[in-house]
C-alpha cells in the first residue's frame, strides 16, 4: 500500500512540477495523503488488534474459570458425600436420663431426692420416708449438666 502511495506521490509531485506551483495546495494534498496512509486503515487496524487482544484474554479468563468451577464441583461432590455418609451413619440417640429427681419442701429449706425408673406425671402422689408429696409438673433439674427431670413435690 505504501509503494502504490508513494508512486502516487511520485506521479502527483510531477504533474504539479509541470505547472505553476502552488505551495498551500500542495502541503494540504501531501497532508491529506499522509492523513489518508496512517487514518481510517491505520485506525481500524488498530482497532482489530486491540478487539483480537481482549479476545485472547477472555478466552484465558473463560479457561481459568472453568478449571475453578471443575475445581468447586469436585469440593461440592466430595462434600455432599460425607454429608450423605454422615446423615445416614448409624447415629445411636442420646440415653434417656436414668431415673428423676425430686425437689422436696423441708423445714430447713428443699431437700434433693434422686430416684429410680420414669418419672411420675404433674398430680401424681409420692411416698417419702412416710411423708406423702402431690407432684408439680416437671422441670430441668437444679444441677448442672445433669439431664434428669425434676419434679417440685408439695407436702400433702
Amino acid at each position: 500500500m505504501a509503494d502504490e502511495h508513494g508512486d502516487f506521490r511520485s506521479w502527483l509531485a510531477d504533474a504539479l512540477a509541470r505547472r505553476v506551483r502552488h505551495p498551500a495546495l500542495e502541503e494540504t494534498l501531501f497532508h491529506q495523503l499522509t492523513e489518508l496512509e496512517r487514518g481510517p486503515l491505520e485506525q481500524l487496524n488498530r482497532l482489530v488488534r486491540m478487539v483480537i487482544d481482549e479476545l485472547a484474554a477472555a478466552r484465558r479468563r473463560i479457561a481459568d474459570q472453568g478449571s475453578e468451577l471443575r475445581a468447586l464441583q469436585d469440593t461440592v461432590a466430595t462434600l455432599t458425600a460425607r454429608v450423605d455418609a454422615l446423615a445416614f451413619a448409624s447415629v445411636e440417640p442420646p440415653a434417656a436420663p436414668a431415673g428423676y429427681l425430686l425437689l422436696l419442701p423441708t423445714p430447713e429449706g428443699y431437700r434433693l431426692v434422686e430416684r429410680d425408673g420414669a418419672p411420675p406425671g404433674a398430680g401424681a402422689v409420692v411416698e417419702h420416708e412416710g411423708a406423702r408429696y402431690r407432684l408439680l409438673p416437671a422441670a430441668h433439674a437444679p444441677l448442672p449438666g445433669d439431664r434428669r427431670p425434676s419434679l417440685l413435690a408439695l407436702e400433702e
